[in-house]
């Protein structure tokens, strides 16, 4: 598990991984008879995403190189949001990560989402105070309730394997997240994300 970035990054002090103006997060696609493993976000005062489902996952922390960080950060996020563990391979999807930008307690954050695939195993329940509910959810309908980001790494990742009808019904919401982080990406000078409906 190699992750092939078009930008410099380095561990700052805080030993989060970051690029210039950005940090870098990892989140984890894993799937189960058509489903796909997702968190709720708690209610958090002057949170964008409070209650927006997305994949666990979170900002990239840790020694070593950023392989054995982003590892350890995915191996220690799914077990905190997801209750789950991962078991191995943890494969790379191969994208240009999407970039988001939110607000926490007053702080602006923009991060670069790497995206990884695996399996997991136990039984998925809410664990950590930030999460408000764990479940499998199928991706038909509107995809508005994911948070931007994430909507895209799951077109880009599954958009071939969706009916028409399943594109249809997703294509609004995800072309408005791939304009959200197209525009957090341009103020960056980095490039957009890819356009997962532009292969069809």
């Amino acid at each position: 598990m190699t992750p092939g970035l078009p930008w410099p990054v380095q561990r700052g002090p805080d030993g989060l991984w970051r690029g210039h103006g950005f940090d870098l997060g990892v989140v984890l696609l894993v799937r189960d008879r058509g489903r796909v493993l997702m968190v709720k976000k708690a209610a958090r005062s002057g949170y964008e995403f409070s209650g927006m489902w997305t994949l666990p996952g979170g900002r990239i922390r840790g020694e070593g190189s950023l392989t054995e960080a982003m590892e350890d950060s995915i191996r220690r996020r799914v077990r905190a949001e997801a209750g789950v563990e991962i078991d191995n391979p943890i494969l790379p999807i191969s994208m240009l990560p999407p970039l988001t930008r939110y607000t926490v307690a007053g702080v602006s954050c923009t991060t670069a989402i790497l995206p990884l695939m695996a399996e997991v195993r136990g039984v998925p329940a809410v664990s950590d105070a930030s999460i408000s509910e764990v479940a499998w959810r199928d991706l038909s309908g509107s995809w508005r309730w994911i948070a931007p980001a994430n909507r895209v790494i799951l077109g880009v990742a599954l958009w071939d394997e969706l009916d028409g009808f399943q594109r249809s019904a997703a294509r609004s919401a995800l072309k408005e997240a791939w304009e959200m982080c197209a525009m957090w990406s341009g103020l960056l000078q980095l490039p957009p994300p890819p356009e997962p409906w532009s292969r069809s």
